[in-house]
């Protein structure tokens, strides 16, 4: 079967980078099968980024490789790890990335490994100090896709593997305190959440939210699919990523409630 590799970056599509690196991966492994999953992470969000690749890389079947590209500090001397995770392959900058993916598996796991690149082992060429998705990370994720075994690609990372800072999430008998994660192209508003919060979500029929952008609360009617509340109803439900979600039925909840990846949000 032809190995997929998936795709994430910050690239957007007005320039040829995307093509490149694409071209890059074909290079070391012309047979395998190249999937977007997006390019239009805003540049340098390292934690937008994560959270796209967390709730995709399950989606594919086992024997995947994706590459991730959301790269700050490219050109620095942070490491490029090659891991494997329960039968995925990832290929990313140690920047926080990969830290949940890694984390979720146990460090004993049998199919758990973390590879260090050995980037001027394999990459003797010139390359840009300014493009490593294109010139390391690409390659690397051909080479994967081609069947190289990932303990060729270097030596077992030993380093510390950094970590995303913690979203701010507080329940308690007043309700939540929250805030947004993340907002999708029809404007929902994803929610960091916690057990606490999803068992404190489970009981309630309305909610009251309090939102930057008002000194008034607006409510929230908690249902189970859009459909269940008219056209411009403003809504609570648990969305297709498995968060919960302010949104519209039919409408812009971002655009609605002014509201902003960070925005802090009260529930009660």
């Amino acid at each position: 079967m032809r190995r997929i590799v998936t795709l994430l970056t910050d690239f957007g599509t007005s320039d040829g980078y995307v093509g490149q690196m694409k071209g890059a991966i074909l290079q070391r492994s012309g047979d395998c099968q190249l999937v977007d999953i997006t390019h239009e992470i805003p540049p340098q969000n390292v934690g937008l980024a994560a959270r796209a690749l967390g709730s995709s890389w399950k989606h594919f079947p086992v024997g995947t490789v994706h590459l991730a590209v959301v790269d700050p500090g490219v050109g620095t001397d942070r490491d490029i790890l090659a891991a494997t995770v329960a039968g995925h392959f990832f290929v990313a900058p140690n920047n926080g990335l990969l830290s949940a993916i890694i984390e979720a598996r146990p460090a004993d796991e049998a199919d758990r490994r973390i590879i260090s690149v050995d980037v001027d082992r394999f990459f003797d060429s010139p390359t840009s100090n300014t493009f490593h998705g294109r010139d390391i990370m690409g390659p690397v994720a051909g080479m994967l896709a081609a069947g190289v075994p990932i303990a060729q690609l270097g030596e077992p990372f030993t380093g510390q593997l950094i970590e995303l800072p913690s979203l701010v999430v507080g329940v308690d008998a007043e309700g939540v305190r929250t805030e947004v994660a993340a907002i999708d192209h029809f404007g929902n508003c994803s929610l960091a959440t916690t057990f606490e919060f999803e068992s404190w979500f489970a009981t309630k029929r309305r909610v009251r939210a309090q939102l930057p952008s008002s000194t008034e609360s607006v409510y929230l009617e908690v249902c189970r699919t859009y459909g269940q509340q008219p056209a411009g109803a403003n809504v609570l439900l648990t969305g297709s990523q498995g968060e919960i979600e302010i949104a519209v039925v039919n409408g812009n909840a971002a655009e609605k409630f002014q509201l902003s990846v960070g925005d802090s949000v009260t529930l009660a």
